[in-house]
């Protein structure tokens, strides 16, 4: 097949790297792909491509819209950030595509989509999906200090961009029913393709602190105030552990933290690195003991520094929910929210005072991630849904135009000649 992958490329998205590892994986199954950088404008600092693999940005589509044409399918990655997917929003209501949904939580970039369009037309969008009256809530939750939590589990919009998918693609299984109930074709669990440097020689210090990494985009979700707080409460944490926090932080959470780190008394114990270099990042996975990726709500549909860690064969805590949950409880250890903060402390002193104990785990994950999150596996496992999907295209486009033509008549979406044109071309086309 040819096909358009449109991603973000930013040499800062994860997202980017995934698609730098599946690509190629890909095109060494005999397929043609071509990269569209999905970021809002051309990425300065963009990761390496792949051998023979081209780089053109998402607007090449609105100044040729021929070259659509060239492609059998095309492949939207989806996340949540704006800035970064902000061509897909642009090209998915023209051209019709596989959704790739590497986050569960939409919202972020619902709002981001709202400040271009018209506000009736949003509320009617989250109406539609949830109801008039969660619709109203939504509007007037936003900005509280709860709203977050509460949008993953009543508003996550995963399922606005569901309806626009040909097929679609999950990360993990707790997602995996609502793209399905709102998709038009087939919806796969595919775990994440991600993982570390090759031949990867961990550093551990004689007489030094066990050091305990946190990494990525730096906010409350990620749950640093819980092992700040578990790190002070307990003394054999206190007196042999260091904890490194990596990656962008706003300063007002950063201001927060400082402040808890200073009550606390830990500044010589905790430290905040902010963004740093990918061979920085690589230093701190590296000499790092133990990862804590914890998240309350998850709001992605994979963790990829949970991947990346397991991948270096690190000792893992998570929180047991979302993606964390399916993973084999061998292999990492979970904490549930009802009850975080002991059984974390727990799980810390637990591997932090066993040093065989947290091998041992680290070489379990490491094992697991190399079978489950390998690039060949994930593109092995993609191929037959793209196969189908594009084999399904021509259709959908032929729907396509035929809403685009009712549109244009004025019909609204709830009139009866919707269902009943729906209903004929299935019997069709699908009989």
């Amino acid at each position: 097949m040819n096909i358009a992958w449109v991603t973000p490329y930013h040499q800062a998205s994860a997202i980017a790297k995934f698609s730098s590892l599946v690509v190629p994986a890909l095109a060494a199954r005999g397929h043609s792909i071509t990269l569209f950088s999905s970021d809002r404008q051309p990425p300065i600092e963009h990761r390496r491509l792949p051998e023979g693999i081209e780089l053109f940005h998402w607007s090449l589509f609105e100044s040729t819209p021929e070259v659509s044409g060239a492609y059998d399918l095309i492949v939207y990655n989806v996340g949540d950030d704006p800035e970064y997917h902000f061509g897909v929003l642009r090209l998915i209501d023209r051209y019709t595509g596989v959704c790739i949904f590497h986050d569960y939580y939409l919202i972020d970039l619902f709002l981001g989509w709202c400040a271009t369009e018209i506000e009736p037309l949003a509320h009617f969008i989250v109406a539609s999906i949830y109801g008039e009256e969660i619709a109203k809530e939504f509007w007037t939750r936003i900005g509280q200090p709860d709203f977050q939590i509460w949008a993953a589990s009543h508003v996550p919009m995963t399922e606005w961009l569901a309806r626009k998918a040909l097929a679609a693609v999950a990360h993990a299984p707790f997602y995996e029913q609502r793209l399905a109930d709102s998709s038009a074709g087939p919806v796969k669990v595919i775990p994440l393709a991600y993982n570390a440097p090759a031949n990867v020689v961990s550093i551990r210090t004689q007489n030094g602190p066990v050091r305990i990494l946190t990494v990525g985009l730096v906010n409350p979700n990620k749950r640093v105030e819980a092992v700040i707080s578990a790190v002070a409460g307990s003394p054999a944490l206190r007196s042999r552990c260091e904890y490194n926090i990596v990656g962008r932080i706003e300063p007002s959470y950063r201001a927060r933290l400082q402040s808890l780190i200073a009550d606390l008394n830990l500044q010589g114990a905790v430290h905040m690195h902010g963004e740093v270099s990918d061979s920085e990042l690589h230093s701190h996975f590296v000499e790092a003991d133990v990862l804590a990726c914890l998240r309350w709500p998850a709001l992605e549909g994979a963790s990829a520094s949970c991947i990346e860690a397991m991948s270096y064969g690190k000792a893992v805590i998570v929180t047991d929910t979302g993606f964390y949950s399916s993973i084999p409880s061998d292999c990492v250890l979970k904490v549930s929210i009802a009850c975080e903060a002991q059984e974390l402390a727990r799980h810390l002193e637990r591997i932090v005072i066993d040093v065989a104990e947290r091998d041992a785990l680290g070489k379990r994950a490491l094992d697991w991630a190399r079978r489950e999150y390998a690039p060949e596996t994930y593109s092995e496992r993609i191929e037959p849904l793209l196969e189908a999907a594009a084999e399904q295209r021509p259709f959908a486009d032929a729907l396509k135009q035929i809403g685009l033509t009712l549109r244009t008549m004025g019909v609204h979406p709830d009139d009866p000649i919707v269902s009943r044109v729906g209903s004929e071309f299935r019997a069709v086309f699908f009989q």
